[in-house]
């Protein structure tokens, strides 16, 4: 090809290339900036409205009295012309209805809030985080079968951020003594993903602690989560990580013992043989701490305690029997395993 038929075809072949990065780029991007910025902006429109139904700690939260009720269902009423399609408008006006009736008369309300919130799946996130932070067990299952629908439709068959925030809330109510609560948001948590280990195990002791008498469920449940654990990549690496320093953590502990227990079984016999050796001018206290001296020469030097413990031991070898060198040894041969090990 000439070079004038190349300047002809190239922005042709630099948009075939882009084309791919961009739909590539626009798939990593579920939810974009906007989105979010209009999800959070519909629900503060009517949180600056009805100001005192953001949800305290469910053990903290005080009802509103009759007359609070009256006057916010007036100021929410107020909005109807122009939030009427807002999903939050609905919600709020169900949750002064279960304030003041109970969650049976909120039901109808709710729901025009899920079918208001249509296919928009932030707005069904923060619907099913508000139920849920009001122990709504119920709606925020609704909430939930919804959000699931809509990432089935993506193709996605699990779903972790919703056992995400399962797990949180449930870890935060067995922190507060509601272990009712805490078994349910674990049961829900696994029930989006079967696998997860850290739902397993926190649903074995918080179902000890239910009922003595389901052993059985408790067993099975924390050796599943156990062996899962130490299957999953990242869970895996961190518990075998944490073995293999407890291992080398114990292994240099070990020797610094043996050293120190062979130091003062071998401390006159080393400093006899080492008084023969220098001349008689020293004193006798001097010549008995001649091998004190040899020992602490490492930590003195600032080499620290493990070449304080290995000269121990290669001074030590002549003084030991058959089986103490070879424990001496295996010991030492352990040592090459520290640079793996780090």
């Amino acid at each position: 090809m000439s070079l004038r038929g190349w300047w002809r075809v190239w922005p042709l072949a630099l948009g075939l290339v882009l084309w791919p990065a961009a739909g590539t780029a626009g798939a990593f991007q579920v939810f974009p900036a906007v989105e979010i910025q209009q999800a959070h902006a519909l629900r503060q429109r009517i949180l600056a409205e009805v100001s005192p139904l953001p949800p305290d700690p469910p053990h903290a939260r005080t009802p509103l009295a009759p007359e609070a009720i009256a006057a916010l269902t007036q100021r929410l009423t107020a909005l109807g012309k122009r939030e009427a399609e807002n999903p939050f408008y609905h919600w709020a006006h169900g949750e002064l209805v279960r304030q003041g009736q109970g969650p049976a008369a909120a039901a109808e309300a709710f729901e025009r809030a899920r079918q208001a919130a249509g296919g928009r799946p932030l707005i069904h996130w923060l619907l099913w985080r508000e139920h849920l932070a009001r122990d709504l067990l119920a709606e925020a299952e609704r909430e939930e079968r919804a959000l699931q629908a809509i990432q089935l439709g993506w193709g996605l068959l699990r779903f972790p951020l919703l056992s995400e925030e399962q797990l949180r809330m449930g870890a935060e109510a067995a922190a507060r003594g509601e272990n009712g609560r805490a078994l349910a948001l674990y049961e829900a948590a696994l029930a989006n993903t079967p696998e997860s280990p850290e739902a397993l195990i926190g649903r074995a002791g918080l179902a000890w602690q239910a009922d003595r008498g389901r052993v059985l469920q408790v067993v099975r449940d924390l050796a599943v989560g156990l062996w899962r654990s130490l299957r999953d990549p990242r869970e895996g690496f961190r518990l075998r990580s944490n073995l293999l320093l407890s291992l080398l953590i114990g292994w240099l502990a070990a020797l610094s013992l043996v050293a120190g227990i062979l130091a003062l079984r071998i401390q006159p016999l080393v400093g006899h043989a080492l008084a023969e050796r220098f001349p008689p001018s020293l004193t006798p206290p001097a010549r008995k701490s001649l091998s004190l001296w040899l020992f602490l020469l490492p930590l003195t030097l600032g080499l620290g305690l493990l070449w304080a413990a290995l000269l121990v031991l290669v001074v030590a070898a002549p003084y030991l029997g058959r089986r103490e060198r070879a424990a001496v040894s295996l010991l030492l041969a352990g040592l090459l395993l520290l640079p793996l090990g780090y």
